[in-house]
């Protein structure tokens, strides 16, 4: 329960005061006792004291000099002195300590016990508060410690639209995150898409380093606006930059993008782009990351860029040339990528019966119209590996298609029932074929070096958005899988044939034997001359 040290250099004193009052009553139950300072230190230090009852006048150091001591070390401790005079200085220097109680001796055991009580219930009540306290401060550094994981943990649920974006439930979350935000505020997202590395790493490696970009970005990027930085369920950077009272400046946003596209590529060797949307309301951010994702997955040859949303062109594009009823050429896109041509007829067919309430669509939305449809249907070819030639009598058929809006849509008819055989609406996800062609380019070409861009374009992607792909679909980075096959053909060859190790170093695209035998012993904890003989036996 609770312990107490009696200390005088009296030894009578001591165990008179000890064993002659019933302290068990008063939950003591562990009674110390030391003759001098000295004795009382060490018990302080193998013993739990709760209270000190101390002699001021002993041999070998004062009572009040013990005291000092322990406020010093064991504050929580609470202390009561008795002296044989009654001495002012001593008063005062024990009023000073703060001491619970003052005591004459020769002292009167019930007026002790009661004193003794009393200054024990104030030490309990003072651990209870500490108690309480130590809790409270344990959750609060909980809460400061585990902050920026559940407020990233919110902008991921938001962005991917597992949180209901109504106005008071968005409130509510915000509020319980305890984010200075309403549905009212808006955000400008950015998407910061990393195209390559400019030398080799490891995936942990390039975790540093997208850790350092992210740092980066804040400072540049963000500076004195305010926002956020979060990275999305894909493993993609994202900016919020927050839209309240003035809205920001796009070319400002720009101009700070071009700065640290820059700086990512001088300083963290690598090369990026960086994607703008449209400031939007809260409960509207998870479409805009839809259409920025969709942008970036579709521009497979820039590099360096910063890219809006809308793109430039389609804004200044004068409004005479549009039709009344523009497709969202992303989402049909989607529609495709994802074998739903049932949705897709349906979008097209709405969309051909608002252009015929038009009454006399101008030549120039014909022609948009119908190039959209051939670039959307030609790519979804690609991507599922068919050749275009199958189709490209009809999709170039230009002629057919411009005659009129009836035409156009016979035609667009006509293309998608061709093009719905080639796809094979049973086939597996897009995003396993393109793993799987991914693979299959990286095991025909271990030889080379082989890099992100390369692989992107074989699979029509950005590269950024393949490298985060394939790490979520097969748990290890691009880089990683490399020299994993390669280190498994190598083991291959060291095992069944007698080939120079170098020559086999070079033949799986390692131009200096250092870095294969280091990365060999990396894979296999020994190095390939070992790995021969143990092969061997």
């Amino acid at each position: 329960m609770y312990g107490m040290l009696v200390v005088d250099d009296e030894k009578w004193t001591v165990q008179s005061i000890c064993e002659s009052i019933d302290w068990a009553s008063a939950d003591i139950t562990g009674v110390y006792a030391a003759h001098n300072v000295e004795e009382a230190i060490r018990v302080f230090g193998e013993r739990r004291i709760d209270l000190l009852l101390a002699d001021i006048e002993m041999r070998g150091g004062s009572g009040l000099d013990l005291v000092a001591w322990v406020n010093e070390h064991r504050p929580d401790t609470e202390t009561i002195v008795l002296t044989g005079h009654a001495n002012f200085e001593y008063a005062q220097r024990a009023l000073q300590l703060d001491c619970f109680a003052y005591m004459l001796k020769p002292v009167d055991y019930g007026v002790l016990f009661d004193t003794v009580a009393r200054a024990l219930r104030g030490v309990k009540q003072q651990q209870e508060w500490n108690a309480d306290y130590e809790v409270l401060r344990t959750y609060k550094t909980l809460w400061e410690q585990q902050a920026p994981v559940l407020t990233e943990r919110f902008w991921q649920d938001l962005l991917a639209r597992r949180i209901a974006a109504s106005p008071g439930v968005l409130d509510e979350t915000l509020a319980r995150y305890r984010l200075p935000l309403t549905h009212r505020d808006a955000a400008m997202p950015v998407l910061v898409s990393v195209e390559h590395w400019h030398m080799e790493m490891s995936t942990q490696d390039e975790a540093i380093m997208e850790f350092a970009l992210r740092k980066a970005a804040e400072e540049i990027i963000l500076g004195d606006m305010g926002g956020e930085t979060v990275q999305d369920r894909g493993g993609a950077l994202w900016l919020l930059i927050w839209q309240r009272d003035v809205a920001t400046d796009v070319a400002q946003v720009e101009r700070r993008c071009r700065q640290f596209i820059e700086a990512a590529h001088t300083y963290f060797h690598c090369s990026l782009s960086c994607y703008i949307g449209r400031a939007t309301a809260l409960g509207q951010l998870a479409d805009s990351h839809r259409q920025l994702v969709e942008l970036e997955r579709n521009s497979v040859l820039s590099s360096r860029e910063v890219i809006r949303f809308p793109a430039e062109a389609e804004q200044d594009r004068p409004a005479a040339s549009l039709p009344a009823a523009v497709p969202d050429f992303i989402e049909w896109g989607a529609l495709l990528d994802n074998s739903q041509l049932e949705t897709f007829r349906q979008r097209m067919a709405h969309l051909y019966a608002q252009l015929e309430d038009e009454l006399h669509p101008s030549a120039d939305s014909l022609l948009q119209m119908y190039h959209g449809l051939v670039y959307l249907f030609s790519r979804a070819l690609h991507r599922k590996g068919s050749s275009l030639e199958a189709i490209r009598t009809v999709l170039l058929d230009r002629d057919t298609a411009m005659r009129s809006l009836r035409h156009l849509r016979e035609w667009t008819h006509k293309a998608l029932a061709q093009l719905e055989t080639l796809l094979d609406v049973q086939l597996t996800s897009d995003q396993n074929e393109w793993i799987e062609k991914v693979k299959r380019y990286i095991d025909e070409h271990l030889h080379e070096n082989v890099s992100r861009q390369e692989l992107a374009q074989h699979v029509f992607l950005n590269p950024s958005y393949l490298s985060r792909l394939f790490k979520r679909e097969t748990g290890v980075s691009i880089s990683d899988y490399m020299l994993e096959r390669r280190m498994k053909l190598a083991g291959k060859r060291l095992a069944e044939s007698d080939q120079r190790i170098g020559d086999i170093a070079e033949s799986i695209g390692f131009n200096h034997f250092s870095h294969f035998r280091k990365m060999f012993k990396k894979t296999f904890g020994v190095s390939p001359q070992e790995y021969r003989r143990q092969s061997s036996k």
